[in-house]
């Protein structure tokens, strides 16, 4: 293999390979990424036992195609020291990848053994279900659901993000995720194919961040992917866009019925609030908002157009804020929340302006709170509240 390339375009791909990588591999060959010159391209490729990414390196110039394995992470932090050379050049021999700058800076790599790379088979054709999403929304929406996952494996369907499709005149596909305690939807539209979807489909979350990390790389340079397709088989995923292709396992299993949780409509009170307002007062009563719930309490009073926020440690002390709003409406009560949730939720928000939804309470049992953007009818966030006696 003897190829020239920009560092920059170089760097780029193997970050999003450096994401995919795994921290402590259960195998030691996962490490490495795979340079593959082709007579006209260069792909670079990384694979962590579930994820495997594909990026195209379109600068590059192939005097010798090949292919290679190097160390990932070490390739990338010594290429980051080159990134405003203008050109390298990488060539391999049987035992070393070597780099040379045009500033006379050297360096090799130890190759690996590419036979014992592994990889994921490609999506059966037969099976293909298909559509294609436009960038933007599909960052979006990630950004939008990604903070409702739930992080412990023992709820392995729960790691994921679900995807409804609605083959409705309006083609719209539903991004939903909840740990159980919350719940994040949003609403794009997507492009229809000869294999529309029949099924849902739950995608890692790591899967979704990775392409969106992927896209806004993209947003960068003067490849812009405008619209990205989403392929499924009853086992696999892949995503692609022109730079390349993200492919993973789905993940098994029925993803609850959230559907319950929406559907009511008995509110007992809602209110409007400035969503910075409302995040700026969180993050002052977070120092007392402690516990493994991060405890804080709004006191909601229609009468006076005020919510008062509180949290309180009992040996260290309180803190407190008055948010005066002027569409408030319902009954007056008092809710405990989880700070980091309201937070999450809200900072994931779009628009200036939001809206809290105030359910009734089933016997003892406080109903869900539901946050929505109120310039955005698309998307919304939902928390439960915590049962909680402050006597």
């Amino acid at each position: 293999m003897d190829i020239s390339c920009i560092p920059t375009g170089l760097i780029k791909a193997l970050s999003l390979a450096n994401k995919v990588i795994p921290h402590n591999p259960t195998h030691l060959i996962l490490l490495n990424v795979i340079l593959k010159a082709e007579p006209e391209i260069l792909k670079v490729e990384a694979f962590n036992g579930q994820i495997a990414m594909s990026w195209t390196v379109r600068d590059a110039n192939i005097n010798t195609p090949g292919e290679v394995a190097v160390n990932c992470k070490d390739f990338l932090t010594l290429l980051n020291t080159l990134k405003d050379e203008v050109a390298i050049t990488l060539s391999a021999d049987e035992e070393y990848l070597h780099l040379k700058s045009q500033q006379g800076k050297e360096a090799k790599f130890a190759k690996g053994d590419i036979e014992e790379m592994p990889w994921i088979d490609s999506l059966t054709e037969e099976e293909i279900e298909q559509v294609s999403i436009e960038a933007d929304d599909l960052i979006q929406a990630v950004e939008e659901t990604k903070y409702a996952v739930a992080t412990e494996m023992a709820k392995a369907i729960l790691c994921g993000v679900c995807l409804n499709f609605d083959t409705d005149e309006e083609n719209t596909v539903e991004f939903a995720a909840t740990d159980g305690h919350r719940l994040a939807r949003t609403r794009v539209l997507y492009e229809p194919s000869e294999n529309n979807p029949e099924n849902k489909l739950v995608m890692p979350t790591e899967t979704l961040t990775l392409t969106a990390y992927a896209l806004k790389q993209m947003e960068t340079s003067e490849e812009i992917a405008e619209m990205v397709t989403i392929s499924f088989d009853e086992n696999k995923i892949q995503v692609d866009f022109s730079e390349g292709f993200i492919r993973s396992r789905k993940l098994d299993g029925k993803y609850p019925d959230y559907e319950m949780l929406i559907n009511g409509d008995d509110f007992s009170l809602d209110c409007t609030f400035n969503r910075k307002q409302l995040l700026e007062a969180l993050k002052f009563i977070d120092t007392f908002a402690v516990g493994k719930d991060s405890l804080c309490f709004i006191d909601f009073d229609p009468e006076e157009k005020k919510c008062t926020l509180r949290s309180k440690e009992n040996t260290t002390g309180s803190a407190e804020d008055t948010l005066e709003v002027e569409d408030i409406n319902g009954q007056a009560q008092s809710l405990g929340f989880n700070s980091n949730y309201l937070k999450q939720c809200l900072k994931a928000m779009p628009g200036d302006t939001v809206t809290m939804e105030i359910t009734e309470t089933t016997g003892d049992q406080p109903g869900p709170v539901f946050i929505s953007p109120l310039e955005e009818y698309k998307t919304f966030g939902l928390v439960m509240p915590i049962q909680i006696n402050e006597s």
